[in-house]
């Protein structure tokens, strides 16, 4: 059914760097960090500001 959709069915490994390069170029991102929305609990959320780096580092776990 999904491909009836002309969505992908199987998992293809995605590009870090362009993840990554997307996301520094995000209207979040001031100087050396982003600001990212961290989801608790149903209703209860809050931003954190991360540097970059840490965020590269998360983009590429294995």
């Amino acid at each position: 059914m999904v491909e009836a959709f002309g969505l992908p069915a199987r998992y293809q490994p995605w590009d870090e760097e362009k993840i990554f390069q997307a996301m520094t170029h995000d209207k979040k991102v001031r100087g050396d960090k982003i600001r990212i929305v961290i989801v608790e609990d149903i209703g209860k959320s809050r931003i954190m500001s991360v540097p970059l780096n840490e965020l590269r580092e998360y983009v590429t776990l294995e």
